[in-house]
């Protein structure tokens, strides 16, 4: 098979799965390479993630105008206000006390649903 029957056959689903005999030398030098990919994902490069999101890292965008328009929109800390009104209402109705619809392949962490209730726990308290 070629290359280009192999990405065309992958693209129309044709393919659900590959696999890859390799000598045995060969499989720890990929697990060596799988490990270091998640070693890329660490506590540093997530800063440096959530730094390169500012309003100077922004400016060489093209976009950097229009973002600027609703700059109330993307504030750097969530205000405890609704931004001012711009003519568009939006409400979803819920019965009291009913929780958000999260649906995941994986339960979240204990730390991350007390975080995710907390931050509806903060809107609710300020009318939103």
């Amino acid at each position: 098979m070629s290359k280009k029957t192999l990405k065309r056959s992958l693209a129309r689903g044709e393919i659900s799965q590959i696999c890859m005999i390799v000598d045995v030398d060969d499989a720890e030098d990929i697990n060596t390479v799988l490990a270091k990919e998640t070693e890329v994902l660490g506590e540093k490069t997530r800063k440096e993630r959530f730094e390169e999101q500012s309003w100077d890292a922004l400016k060489m965008n093209p976009v950097y105008a229009l973002a600027r328009e609703f700059e109330d929109i993307f504030p750097d800390k969530v205000p405890d206000e609704l931004p001012f009104d711009r003519g568009i209402r939006h409400e979803i109705d819920v019965l009291p006390g009913t929780k958000y619809c999260i649906t995941r392949q994986w339960p979240l962490p204990k730390e991350q649903v007390e975080a995710i209730d907390e931050f509806f726990a903060q809107r609710a308290k300020a009318g939103h």
